[in-house]
Order: structure tokens, then sequence, then C-alpha cells
């Protein structure tokens, strides 16, 4: 008796062990295009993500805000990101803000300078103060930074920075948020603008001013009242496709954290 409770048990075991195997998932990739200085926390989502789901890939283009919604409306992204919105009104896509941002104002460590006003930093950028010197700074010619056109930081900046005004025909244009870093950080006397949320791992020779006497960081930004404040947005289809829904309500619920 006792010998065939042990057959049977073996014969149970084998029986467990001979069934179908769980199935692995299909693999699956996902382009994401859109803002430049969106992309460390992209980067940060996505990898999350892949690390509970191994068997999906991301493709993170960093086109620009405009281009990004472009590419997702033509079908040549799954999602974008945008750090500014073209429009109020977006027919055919579905809008999630997923992080608060800033742009912040930079210039060399070595410049002197640790503060800036807004109507200082308009100033500068329309061309009409040309020398440090003029704001309590080193006597020499300021060398104003700016972003490529399709840049939601650009367009952030202009409409909340600008107003009316223009950017000086002579502000050099770079074409991309780490390009605005690197010139800064390697000419003492230039002044650009960026992301907060891209200041991760940034260049020890580059610092951020205090604007209108507020110093942006990111545990402290809406509270702080800091002047250039804004929102990074997650844009898909609407509705939002069966294969995508799944990473859309992760990056909700990563929000919501």
């Amino acid at each position: 008796m006792k010998r065939l409770a042990i057959v049977l048990m073996l014969a149970l075991l084998l029986s467990a062990c001979s069934g179908t195997p769980l199935e692995t998932p299909a693999p699956q990739h996902f382009t994401i295009a859109g803002s430049t200085s969106a992309q460390p926390l992209l980067a940060s989502l996505t990898a999350a993500y892949h690390q509970q789901h191994p068997h999906i890939s991301f493709d993170l283009q960093p086109v620009g805000s405009a281009l990004g919604q472009a590419m997702l409306a033509n079908g040549q992204a799954d999602l974008a990101v945008s750090s500014w919105l073209t429009s109020t009104e977006l027919p055919g896509l579905q809008v999630m803000p997923i992080a608060v941002d800033a742009v912040t104002v930079i210039v060399h460590a070595r410049n002197p300078i640790t503060h800036v006003t807004l109507l200082q930093l308009r100033d500068i950028y329309r061309g009409r103060l040309l020398d440090w010197q003029e704001i309590g700074g080193r006597s020499a010619e300021i060398i104003v930074v700016s972003r490529e056109d399709g840049s939601g930081t650009r367009a952030f900046f202009e409409e909340h920075v600008m107003g009316d005004q223009r950017v000086t025909l002579t502000a050099l244009v770079m074409p991309s948020e780490e390009a605005v870093r690197a010139y800064v950080a390697s000419h003492t006397n230039a002044i650009g603008y960026a992301s907060l949320i891209g200041e991760t791992g940034a260049s020890a020779d580059v610092k951020t001013l205090a604007l209108e006497g507020v110093v942006p960081e990111l545990a402290t930004l809406q509270a702080a009242g800091y002047h250039l404040t804004r929102t990074i947005y997650l844009l898909a289809h609407a509705p939002v496709k069966p294969s995508v829904q799944p990473f859309w309500e992760f990056a909700q619920r990563m929000k919501a954290e």
C-alpha cells in the first residue's frame, strides 16, 4: 500500500512537470518621440517598466516636442513626450501630465552673477543688455544661447519670458538640451536656458541662477512659486491602443507616486 502511494505521488509529480509550460510573452517594441529635455525622465520611466516587463523595449527619439507630436499623429511613433503642447486642442490625441518641470537660467560656474530678474533676462535675450557689467558682473560681452525652432523649451521660454519681444538675431541656436549645457560649460560669458529635470549629471561648470529671488528645486518647485514652472506630458492616440495601454497606466501610477 505504501509502495503504491509512492508510485502515485511520483506519477503526479511527473504529470505536473510535463504539463504545458507558461508561454513567454512575444517581444514588443515601442517608439517614443519628443522633448529632448524630458529624456532623463523618460529614460528612467522606460527602464523601470522594462525591468518589470523584459519583453518590452523602447526606442527613445529626442526630436523636440513639436516633431514628436507630429510623429505620433502620422504613425511614426507609438507615444510622444512633450514639454510644450502645440495647441490646447489636439484632435485624435490623448494627453496626460506625467511630471512637473521648470526652465532654468544657466551660466558658467565662474560667472559671478548669482541671480537675475525677469526683466533683465528679457532684455538680455532681446539684445538690449549686452555686457555682464550692466547687471553687476564683470565687463564682458554676454553670449546669448537659445534653442532650435520646434523645441518645447524654446516655445515655453519665449511665451513666458519674451512675451511679444523677439530673441536677438545674434543668439546662438543649439539643437538640444545637451548642446546648450555643453556650450555654456565651455564659455565663461554664455547664458542659456534648460530643463530642471535635465540637470541630472550636468556639468559642474554650469550653475543655475535664481530668477526673481527663487532658485528652482524639484522638491519645492510648486510651493516656491518659481516663475518658469511647466508640465511634462505623455501623448497617445485616443483612445489609447491596447498595446500601449499597460505602459500608459504605468506612467500614470508613477506620476501619482
